[in-house]
């Protein structure tokens, strides 16, 4: 069995579905969370690597397979049945990360601002937006909290009743926990506003 953690998208479709593929018994199975997207024998699957992932063809439905290793995706597909010397094969290992055919740029670093993860400056800037406003504009910042609250509220819900909507959301951002996070933020911003009054 053969399994791969990446990204799955239709051709054309900017948007990518966190999921999981697995190749075994004979078959393919792309999943998203607790959702099967689809579950095919192997006879009637091709497989190729292009350099924005690996193009599986499934009768006539085609996906972008993105995950680390590609090529060990296009193996296990049946991409290696082939024969060697196919050029199709060479390519898609030159395209491998980390194999010996792939060249690219050395990073090169541009200072410790440039390591910090995306997600630690989204936080800081973010507390620093909310201490400005709870300091010059207190009011506003209950009615941000209260339009984040909506936002939360209603996204959860409809995670809740639509599972397409839940297996679009990232994977910390369950249904619940957004619905949860909502009633928090609400919480919050009453007791804010109570605080000003």
């Amino acid at each position: 069995m053969e399994r791969f953690k990446g990204t799955v998208r239709l051709p054309g479709d900017p948007f990518e579905l966190s999921a999981v593929v697995i190749v075994a018994d004979g078959r393919l199975s792309i999943s998203a969370r607790e959702h099967t997207l689809g579950d095919w024998p192997l006879d009637g699957i091709s497989a190729d690597v292009q350099p924005d992932g690996c193009h599986v063809q499934v009768g006539h439905e085609a996906l972008i397979v993105t995950v680390p290793h590609p090529v060990r995706l296009a193996d296990a597909i049946g991409a290696g049945r082939m024969g060697p010397g196919n050029e199709s094969r060479i390519r898609s290992e030159a395209l491998e990360p980390g194999s010996r055919h792939h060249e690219g740029p050395e990073p090169s670093p541009h200072g410790i601002l440039s390591r910090i993860p995306l997600v630690w400056k989204l936080t800081t800037a973010t507390a620093l937006l909310i201490a400005a406003l709870a300091i010059f504009a207190p009011v506003a910042l209950v009615g941000l909290l209260l339009l984040v609250a909506t936002a939360l509220l209603i996204t959860g819900a409809m995670g809740f009743l639509d599972p397409f909507t839940a297996v679009r959301l990232p994977d910390l951002l369950t249904p619940s926990r957004l619905i949860g996070l909502g009633v928090a933020v609400v919480v919050a911003a009453l007791v804010l506003a109570v605080s000003i009054a």
